[in-house]
């Protein structure tokens, strides 16, 4: 946590924004570090996490996150969420 916190400082963002991010990169620091540092966009809405939910994975929702996203990247976010 303290870590989070001195990237709050570091980059000028309040604590709670900090955690939502940190939670929209599946709480992984290196690419919450790249999302500050604006090298990186990967980050997860509510919407985007229910359409990983539905089990039809030939549903136009799921197909546009594996385009938008990367299959990666997608199957990170199912495995943060508990879904894999």
């Amino acid at each position: 946590m303290n870590e989070l916190q001195g990237y709050a400082s570091q980059y000028s963002r309040e604590f709670d924004e900090i955690l939502l991010l940190f939670e929209e990169v599946n709480c992984n620091k290196a690419k919450l570090k790249e999302v500050l540092e604006g090298k990186s966009f990967a980050k997860w809405s509510e919407l985007e996490d229910l359409a990983l939910q539905e089990t039809d994975h030939t549903s136009r929702q799921y197909e546009f996150l594996i385009k938008t996203k990367g299959e990666e990247e997608v199957q990170r976010r199912k495995v943060f969420l508990g879904i894999a």
